[in-house]
């Protein structure tokens, strides 16, 4: 494949043409920054939430019952 410059090389393979939105709906992609509240991870019971939302380590341990 000859190309005149990268621009030419990338619209000949297609690359850099992509429609891709960032948002967070369910047609969108998540930034890569994106991060999760505990109460958006809908996989977690409310134990685990509340895991998650610990303020320190102490608090994570006294929630287990462990010292």
């Amino acid at each position: 494949m000859l190309s005149a410059n990268a621009v030419a090389a990338r619209t000949a393979i297609g690359a850099g043409t992509s429609s891709l939105a960032l948002g967070t709906s369910g047609t969108t992609a998540k930034a890569g920054n994106y991060q999760p509240a505990a109460a958006n991870i809908s996989d977690a019971g409310a134990f685990g939430r509340q895991l998650l939302q610990a303020a320190d380590q102490a608090a994570a341990k006294a929630l287990l019952g462990i010292e």
